[in-house]
């Protein structure tokens, strides 16, 4: 599940078709992989919402974010709704619309944290597999398989547009600290958020 957090990569680009901005079919998964995630490091902004589901509970996650440390964390679990903002080094949070309270000051801001957590993230991946192509949503994509080792054991499915070269939607099934987890991404290049420092009551 891990590795559906924004991975932060810095291998080449030699299969991107320039002229069109979208990609080719690659010969190296991992190195398609790769180059999807390092064009989402680049993006302005995007949404996400990810459905995580163990034996006990589903939890739906809204993200959104907006360069460059702007996030807007919205969890649904059981009924209970929470959200987080995150901007820089400053959090805050809030329980079913309630009163925005001010979290501690984390040590390190988000995008430093992200990055940390992104590369140990890769680090654990392996035994990269070409799928094919596929239509997600109306859009065709390249779809590609992967494991991971970092946090548990993992198998992960990506589906990258053709057009944009960005990650359209990760599944995950794995095993993390003795629980079974499977959790979906699904990924908004279009739909923006503009995030605020919130109001303290």
């Amino acid at each position: 599940m891990i590795i559906s957090l924004l991975l932060t990569l810095s291998l080449g680009c030699k299969y991107l078709n320039l002229e069109g901005g979208g990609i080719s079919q690659s010969t190296d998964p991992k190195e398609a992989i790769a180059i999807a995630y390092k064009k989402f490091q680049g993006v302005s902004f995007y949404h996400s919402v990810t459905t995580t589901r163990n034996a006990q509970a589903t939890v739906q996650t809204e993200l959104d974010f907006n360069a460059p440390d702007k996030y807007w964390i919205k969890n649904s679990v059981s009924g209970t709704k929470s959200e987080i903002i995150v901007i820089g080094n400053e959090s805050f949070s809030r329980l079913s619309e309630g009163k925005w309270t001010k979290m501690p000051e984390n040590q390190m801001s988000a995008t430093e944290m992200r990055k940390t957590l992104s590369e140990a993230a890769v680090a654990g991946m392996k035994d990269f597999e070409a799928v094919g192509k596929e239509s997600l949503n109306g859009k065709d994509t390249f779809v590609y398989k992967f494991k991971n080792t970092y946090g548990g054991e993992s198998a992960s499915k990506i589906w990258i547009a053709a057009d944009s070269g960005l990650p359209m939607r990760v599944d995950t099934e794995g095993n993390f600290s003795g629980t079974n987890l499977t959790s979906s991404i699904i990924y908004d290049y279009e739909k923006e958020t503009k995030i605020e420092t919130p109001k303290i009551n």
